[in-house]
């Protein structure tokens, strides 16, 4: 399982982000560290309380419906949640020594978050992106109250000799046809600080706007302002040449050996005749090598794509635990009607055409 994408530094980034805005992005980072009599770490840990839609993994159609009603109550069938990372991150949030007494650190760590629960009125508890640890831990969560729930697949493609050499055949013909030939027809370039951050802002828009598959409140603008002067983010930029006009963009955290695909923006105006979403894959796993990475986490959702780019997928899971189940039993009974399946059936097409990312 891939380690979460964020080191210290991007949490303190996004720290300063998640502070001060409207209520869904305001997070309130906690760090847990949990050390044996030896002064060994056993258990680390961060999460965040924060406001979630509770239809965040429903299925499309279900999210669909629920956001009519969001369009005049903006909060409709939301909860405060303490989750563990943060809405933006991917992959394994805690660190466990399996070699210590570890039950008992993790014991005390649902404790703590039991406590935090009372203190701030909290009504669920998500804790997310397991996979290999489950073997570990699915004795001892239920006692909890908490229940497995699938999540999204994460994708994540590993850097080793040429890349196309490294890909099967029907992958490496996929890249060739859908993005490498079309490559000469874009100027790709990396944000600087003169860019236009309303441009690049309304891209990503037109994509959260579209995502269903993981239901989550849209990030801020200044997101993308602490990116661009960030050592460690950049945001790729995609122009047809002779134009001015960014068609695709997408923004990416990056260490020493691994780059993390975190957002996408597109003009659904050039998505099919110009192939911008996978010339936008292209160009992040181009500047992967570029940097000497060794992995490219794709991050969750449009997995045709990204295994048509080589990515491997990694089954994700998380443990849910809900105070008030009411928002939970109204959305598993919201039924649709004939004309609304139809309504739903034709988002759904659109969505196969253009693609949508996290």
């Amino acid at each position: 399982m891939p380690k979460s994408s964020f080191k210290w530094k991007d949490l303190l980034l996004l720290e300063q982000v998640f502070n001060r805005n409207e209520a869904h992005n305001n997070w309130q980072f906690n760090y847990c560290i949990i050390r044996n009599t030896h002064n060994e770490i056993v258990l680390a840990t961060y999460y965040t309380i924060c406001l979630i839609k509770d239809d965040a993994l429903a299925p499309s159609e279900v999210s669909i419906e629920i956001e009519e009603e969001r369009k005049h109550n903006p909060y409709y069938l939301s909860s405060k949640t303490i989750m563990l990372g943060c809405p933006l991150s991917i992959g394994s949030h805690i660190y466990l020594n399996l070699t210590k007494d570890w039950k008992k650190a993790f014991e005390l760590f649902l404790s703590h978050i039991e406590i935090q629960k009372d203190i701030h009125n909290i009504n669920v508890i998500q804790l997310r992106d397991f996979n290999w640890y489950d073997k570990y831990l699915e004795d001892i969560i239920p006692q909890y109250g908490f229940v497995k729930t699938d999540m999204p697949s994460s994708y994540e493609l590993r850097l080793k000799g040429e890349y196309l050499n490294e890909l099967k055949s029907s992958q490496r013909y996929y890249v060739k046809k859908r993005a490498q030939k079309k490559e000469h027809l874009f100027q790709v370039l990396t944000a600087t600080k003169e860019v236009n951050i309303e441009e690049l802002y309304q891209l990503y828009l037109n994509v959260a706007k579209r995502s269903y598959e993981l239901n989550l409140f849209t990030y801020p603008k200044s997101l993308f302002e602490f990116a661009v002067h960030s050592d460690n983010w950049e945001i790729i930029t995609l122009r047809l040449n002779g134009s001015r006009e960014v068609v695709a963009m997408a923004v990416c955290n990056f260490s020493k050996h691994t780059y993390n695909f975190l957002l996408a923006g597109l003009n659904y105006d050039y998505v099919n005749d110009y192939d911008t979403y996978n010339q936008l894959l292209y160009q992040i796993v181009n500047r992967s090598i570029k940097k000497q990475c060794k992995k490219v986490q794709f991050g969750l959702t449009t997995a045709h794509n990204k295994r048509k780019f080589g990515a491997e997928e990694t089954a994700l899971h998380a443990y849910i635990q809900i105070n008030d189940t009411f928002n939970m039993n109204f959305i598993s009974q919201i039924g649709l009607t004939e004309n609304q399946s139809k309504k739903v059936k034709a988002i759904r097409t659109v969505k196969t055409l253009n693609v949508c990312e996290r």
